[in-house]
């Protein structure tokens, strides 16, 4: 979450200007994992990141990360992690470093998942889709409606 809203606000500051679809462009090229994009489109993000170095630091970060939570074991993610934090949380990008902090701070939870590989991502989805509902209904008069509703939206995929 931390990583969307800090790519978002520098790539709005960098790109301040165009339509909506090159601003949903940018977005998936930021956060597409490198090898799944088409080589022009890879050449495309390599100039924007080489126009602003703090863009590029929060989007390496970004990878570095997924690195980590690729690793196999619970050593190597322990490890892997560690080496994160000491590569990023001085970084000069202070979103990098809020990132890093947030990381240090939750550190033990994350190394947790290197043990079990479960996170919490399904319930904090299904959570969110609850308060968008919420908020576009702006307030069900019938409350067996709006969990009619909670009911269809977030019925597991089939």
């Amino acid at each position: 979450m931390q990583y969307t809203k800090a790519l978002e606000a520098t790539r709005k500051r960098t790109h301040a200007r165009g339509t909506h679809r090159r601003g949903r462009h940018e977005q998936r090229l930021l956060h597409t994992i490198p090898d799944k994009l088409k080589p022009e489109e890879l050449q495309e993000l390599k100039i924007w990141l080489a126009e602003d170095p703090h863009l590029e630091r929060l989007y390496f970060a970004l990878q570095d990360i997924r690195t980590v939570y690729a690793v196999e074991t619970q050593e190597a993610g322990e490890e892997a992690l560690q080496k994160w934090i000491v590569d990023h949380l001085y970084s000069p990008t202070p979103a990098v470093r809020s990132i890093a902090k947030t990381i240090v701070q939750w550190q033990e939870p994350i190394q947790h998942y290197f043990s079990f590989r479960v996170t919490n991502a399904k319930i904090e989805g299904t959570h969110n889709k609850v308060k968008v509902i919420k908020r576009r209904a702006y307030g069900y008069r019938n409350l067996e409606r709006f969990k009619i509703r909670i009911r269809l939206e977030c019925k597991p995929a089939t």
